[in-house]
C-alpha cells in the first residue's frame, strides 16, 4: 500500500509512456567541443577562485557582508555565462531571497548542533534549495519558516540514525514504530538524546501548523516514514520478485518532495501536488544513480544498481531523460517570470545532477553511450571534476 496512491499511479504510468528520446534532450545543451573546454576553464576557475576565498578567510569570525557579495556575484555570473541562464532569471531569484535564506539556515543548523559536519549540513541544505524552489513556484515568500528548518534538518538526523551499522535492523524498525506514532499523534517520546532531538523537530512542525487545520501536513510526513521503511524492505530482499523496485522508488523521492510542499504551503491544489511529486521523482533517480556503487556495497537495492548489476543502464537513462523532458515541457508550469526563472534554475540543476551520476558510472553504460554523451554535455568529465575535493575540503574546514 502506498500513500497519496493517485499520483504514484500518474507517474509511473508517465514512465512507461515516456518514449526513449524521440524529442532533443532538454538536460543536454549540444555543445560544440570548443565551447565546452570554455566551460571546463570557467568551472575551473570558478573552483580556483572558492579555494582562494575560503583558505583566506578566518573561520573564527563570521563571514563578512563584503566576501558573501563577492562569492554571490562570482556564482551568479557563472550562471549567467556558463550555464546559460539569463542574467535576469539570476537577478528575480536572487531577490526572492535565494543566498540570504541559504546563509540563515546554515547558522541555524550550526546553532542547533555545532558539531554537524559540512556534508549533514550539506545533506540538509539541498532540500532547503528544493523547499525554496515551491516557495517560488507557489508565488510565496521565501522564508525560513521552522517546518523548513526542521523537516531539512530531518534528512541528515533520521538518515545519519538510520545508516548507522551499528544499530540493529531491529533497533532502526522499532525506532521507525516510535517515530510514526510522534507524526501520527504527537505523543511518543525519543529513547536516547539522537532519537529526542529527531522528535523535536516534529515538534516544531506542529507549533506552525495544527493537525486538525492541516492534516495532510503529518499524511505526507508518514508517507516519508512509510518510504524510508520500505527502503529497509529493499536491503533484506531474498529475491528480485519480492518488491516493485519502481513504484519503491517513485514513492520514497516523490513522497519526499510532497511533503516539502505540504510543509512550504500547508493545502496543496491537484496541480501543485502534481508538480512537487514529480520533482521528487527526477531527484530520488538522480540520488540512485550516484550512490549506485554505496548501495550496492550496502546491499541496498534499487532499480537503477539492479538493472546496472545485471545489464548497461543505457535504455533506462534514455527513458530517464524522455521522463525528464516529459515534466519539464508538461508538468512544470512557467506562467509568469518567477517561474521562468526558477524553471533556469531548476534545468541546469538536473543537468549537472545527471552528468555527475552518469560520468561517475560509466562503467555501467555502453562505450557509445558514454560517447555521445559527452558529445552533448556541457563539460568534459576531467574538467568537471578538477578541484572538486579541494573545494569541499576548504569549506568544510570554514564551516
Amino acid at each position: 500500500m502506498f500513500l497519496f496512491e493517485s499520483l504514484l499511479q500518474e507517474y509511473r504510468k508517465m514512465w512507461w509512456e515516456s518514449s526513449p528520446l524521440k524529442e532533443p534532450s532538454l538536460i543536454r545543451p549540444y555543445l560544440d567541443r570548443q565551447l565546452i573546454k570554455a566551460n571546463d576553464q570557467e568551472f575551473i576557475g570558478l573552483k580556483k577562485e572558492m579555494i582562494y576565498l575560503f583558505k583566506h578567510m578566518d573561520r573564527r569570525e563570521p563571514m563578512s557582508e563584503e566576501k558573501k557579495i563577492v562569492i554571490k556575484d562570482r556564482v551568479m555570473d557563472f550562471l549567467n555565462i556558463t550555464l546559460g541562464v539569463e542574467r535576469k532569471s539570476c537577478e528575480i531569484l536572487d531577490e526572492e531571497g535565494y543566498y540570504e535564506m541559504t546563509l540563515a539556515f546554515m547558522e541555524r543548523a550550526k546553532d542547533l548542533d555545532d558539531s554537524f559536519s559540512f556534508d549533514d549540513i550539506f545533506q540538509a541544505l539541498r532540500n532547503v534549495w528544493v523547499m525554496i524552489s515551491l516557495q517560488i513556484y507557489y508565488d510565496m515568500q521565501v522564508e525560513l519558516t521552522d517546518s523548513v528548518f526542521a523537516y531539512s534538518m530531518l534528512y541528515p538526523l533520521t538518515d545519519n540514525y538510520l545508516d548507522d551499522p551499528t544499530i540493529s535492523y531491529h533497533e532502526k524498525k522499532t525506532f521507525n514504530k516510535r517515530f510514526y506514532t510522534k507524526i501520527k499523534t504527537g505523543e511518543s517520546q525519543g529513547l536516547n538524546p539522537e532519537e529526542t532531538r529527531i522528535f523535536h523537530m516534529i515538534d516544531l512542525i506542529e507549533g506552525q501548523f495544527s493537525r486538525q487545520e492541516y492534516p495532510e501536513v503529518f499524511t505526507s510526513l508518514l508517507a516519508i516514514l512509510d518510504g524510508q521503511n520500505k527502503s529497509l524492505d529493499q536491503q533484506n530482499m531474498d529475491s528480485l520478485f519480492d518488491i516493485d523496485l519502481l513504484g519503491y522508488t517513485f514513492y520514497k523521492g516523490g513522497s519526499s518532495v510532497l511533503a516539502d510542499a505540504y510543509l512550504v504551503k500547508g493545502a496543496l491544489t491537484n496541480e501543485e501536488s502534481m508538480f512537487a511529486y514529480g520533482y521528487g521523482v527526477i531527484l530520488q533517480i538522480a540520488d540512485d544513480l550516484q550512490d549506485i556503487n554505496e548501495d550496492m556495497d550496502n546491499g541496498h537495492k534499487t532499480m537503477i544498481n539492479v538493472e546496472g548489476r545485471f545489464g548497461l543502464l543505457d535504455g533506462l537513462l534514455n527513458r530517464y531523460e524522455s521522463f525528464i523532458n516529459y515534466f519539464l515541457r508538461i508538468v512544470f508550469q512557467r506562467d509568469n517570470k518567477k517561474r521562468e526563472s526558477l524553471y533556469a534554475i531548476i534545468l541546469v540543476s538536473i543537468e549537472m545532477l545527471f552528468f555527475d551520476g552518469v560520468m561517475s558510472n560509466r562503467k555501467y553504460c555502453s562505450r557509445t553511450y558514454i560517447r555521445n554523451f559527452s558529445l552533448d554535455s556541457r563539460f568534459s568529465n576531467k574538467g568537471y571534476r578538477k578541484h572538486n575535493n579541494q573545494v569541499k575540503n576548504v569549506i568544510q574546514e570554514y564551516y
